[in-house]
């Protein structure tokens, strides 16, 4: 998991987000899949899926941009 580090220390440098931790992104993540049961069930019928991946896609795109810093990054593999 080192390298889990070395991606954090590159995402505070360049973000400039000095508290970042890779917990963040989980909590990032858990908000965009939470909503008030109750409201939900009654009110909201969507599950609002397509708008979810776009936003993690464009989340994930900001990271990559954020943390790649010019090096070489053949070991990342692209999921579909």
């Amino acid at each position: 998991m080192q390298w889990l580090s070395h991606a954090a220390v590159r995402l505070r440098r360049k973000s400039g987000v000095a508290d970042f931790t890779p917990h963040d992104l989980r909590r990032t993540a858990a908000t965009l899949n939470h909503t008030p049961a109750k409201i939900a069930r009654t009110y909201n019928r969507s599950t609002y899926d397509a708008e979810k991946r776009q936003a993690l896609a464009i989340l994930g795109e900001l990271i990559e941009s954020i943390a790649s810093d010019g090096e070489a990054r053949s070991n990342v593999v692209r999921l579909a």
